[in-house]
């Protein structure tokens, strides 16, 4: 939406979308590109989850982006961010550190590549590690649930 006039200016829609993904849950805009989170998407399985990457000026979808690691019940995309040419999208659900401990990846968004996958030093089960993200700069900054 225009801030100016609240004129509609265009409507994101992923190019794979389905019933369900719960798409624009979480969405985030810098500049002339958003991300969009998908958490539930299935396309690593059941609720693995995916999050896109537009051109808020043309509307066209640049990029989808998954976990390297993706894995049903991740929830991929439920906390997304972008500043520049790095997003931060947080997976709570994953299990790579323990049952729901969560994780979260930043991604190179004018190449797609995954640069890092984060967890939490002291990881456990249950801690939801990515349940929000931010970015500024160099420096991101993710929240555990139930840590």
């Amino acid at each position: 939406f225009d801030v100016n006039t609240g004129e509609e200016l265009l409507k994101l829609t992923p190019s794979d979308g389905a019933s369900g993904d719960w798409f624009g849950y979480w969405a985030a805009i810098d500049g002339d590109m958003a991300i969009v989170g998908a958490r539930r998407s299935d396309g690593a399985g059941l609720d693995s989850g995916s999050a896109y990457i537009y051109d808020v000026t043309t509307g066209e979808e640049l990029m989808k982006l998954t976990a390297s690691d993706a894995g049903a019940g991740d929830q991929f995309g439920a906390a997304v961010k972008i500043e520049g040419n790095f997003a931060i999208v947080g997976a709570y659900l994953n299990d790579g550190e323990g049952s729901n401990a969560g994780s979260a990846y930043v991604f190179d968004v004018t190449t797609g590549e995954e640069l890092y996958r984060l967890s939490a030093p002291d990881a456990e089960p249950r801690d939801e590690f990515g349940r929000a993200v931010g970015i500024s700069g160099y420096t991101v900054m993710v929240s555990s649930e139930n840590d």
